[in-house]
């Protein structure tokens, strides 16, 4: 059994609610980091763990490890949270060029600031995006992961009349449940890149990480979808988690 089988075998063990409906999803985003860099890189996280989570007390632990996967398939694993820093305004506690890879995984949505009136703003996220360019060696690999705003699965869950997110916030069964602010498209992260100036050689990737049988129904819901819109969708339009994996030059 290689060491990915292993950690796919061990996920699918875990009882936190945490991993509980998304181990799918940080599993495939492990693995496609696993295919896109070399063993042994150097490895921030940023929105991982805690940063002396192997230090601290069980009982002041989360409920989850990121980097007990990171470590068990081969990295280096360093990590910040949002009890260590604020992503949206604080400056990374690293030196400039000084990690192999920065990855993030659902984070970014988080990111969200707020102006006079409730509008949205990027500065969070702009911020969150220059800081992980800064500290990343020059050569060294970007890899953003979170759900997408514009896939199969979001036209599924219009037509039932909800919100076009994966995790929407809303009344559910009579309580309110929170959710994010607001995600992602493709072309909303690789217009980052573009509006950044950051990762010239960038690409994005979209992986699902939905059942067999929720495939085959979304399979349907695309036909459908791709009527409406007249055009059929784009390669990063298919599934319901998407990625912009980016090379730092100079």
């Amino acid at each position: 059994m290689s060491i990915l089988e292993e950690i796919l075998a061990e996920l699918q063990t875990e009882t936190c609610n945490y991993f509980r409906g998304g181990w799918r999803r940080f599993y495939n985003a492990l693995e496609t980091l696993v295919e896109e860099t070399k063993p042994g890189a150097q490895v921030l996280d940023l929105g991982g763990d805690v940063s002396d989570w192997l230090d601290r007390p069980e009982r002041q632990r989360q409920p989850y490890s990121f980097g007990h996967y990171f470590r068990k398939a081969g990295f280096e694993y360093s990590s910040l949270n949002w009890s260590d820093v604020d992503l949206c305004v604080d400056r990374l506690p690293f030196d400039d060029d000084a990690f192999d890879v920065v990855t993030s995984w659902e984070t970014i949505e988080h990111l969200w600031t707020f102006q006079a009136g409730g509008m949205l703003a990027w500065d969070g996220i702009l911020h969150f995006w220059h800081e992980a360019h800064r500290v990343l060696k020059p050569g060294g690999l970007f890899f953003v992961a979170t759900r997408n705003r514009f896939c199969p699965l979001i036209f599924e869950r219009l037509r039932i009349g909800v919100f076009p997110q994966c995790y929407a916030t809303g009344l559910v069964d009579g309580e309110f449940r929170g959710g994010h602010i607001r995600e992602f498209t493709g072309a909303e992260l690789d217009g980052l890149a573009a509006v950044t100036g950051t990762y010239p050689e960038r690409k994005l990737v979209c992986r699902s990480s939905l059942d067999p049988a929720h495939e085959h129904r979304l399979a349907l819901v695309r036909a459908d979808m791709e009527i409406f819109l007249r055009r059929t969708l784009s390669h990063d339009e298919l599934a319901d988690s998407i990625y912009l994996i980016g090379r730092k030059t100079g």
